[in-house]
């Protein structure tokens, strides 16, 4: 009898140890997916942040030391354009850091392509 309430007693202690064990490793995933998903985040809005930044200054920068310029003598034409945005590109790249420009073409492609549509944006958002 005794042994019967002994091994009794393991398999209730056995489960009750299984059953803990698995709480804490899903509980253990909880957490960790929490972190990666905070840590994620917070890369996402630095880089959000920096490109944006980056974008702003440069097609500002653009437009007050070229575009105004060549609007006042009228001379502001396709050929310009293309050269305020090549220029707009350039300062932009120069701006961001080594990490943001290897994570959006290793995220997005190409940066220069995936940057014209920041830069045409942020153009039409300095017209008005």
């Amino acid at each position: 009898m005794k042994d019967i309430l002994t091994n009794a007693l393991y398999d209730v202690a056995i489960t009750i140890i299984i059953a803990l064990g698995g709480a804490a490793i899903a509980y253990l995933r909880t957490k960790i997916s929490s972190i990666n998903n905070n840590s994620s985040n917070e890369l996402a809005n630095r880089i959000r942040w920096e490109v944006e930044s980056a974008v702003e200054d440069a097609v500002m920068a653009v437009n007050q030391t070229f575009v105004e310029e060549l609007k006042k003598k009228n001379l502001f034409d396709k050929e310009a354009q293309e050269e305020a945005f090549d220029r707009a590109l350039d300062g932009t790249l120069k701006a961001l850091s080594q990490s943001t420009v290897e994570f959006i073409n290793n995220t997005y492609g190409d940066i220069t392509i995936w940057l014209k549509d920041k830069i045409e944006a942020a153009v039409n958002r300095n017209k008005k």
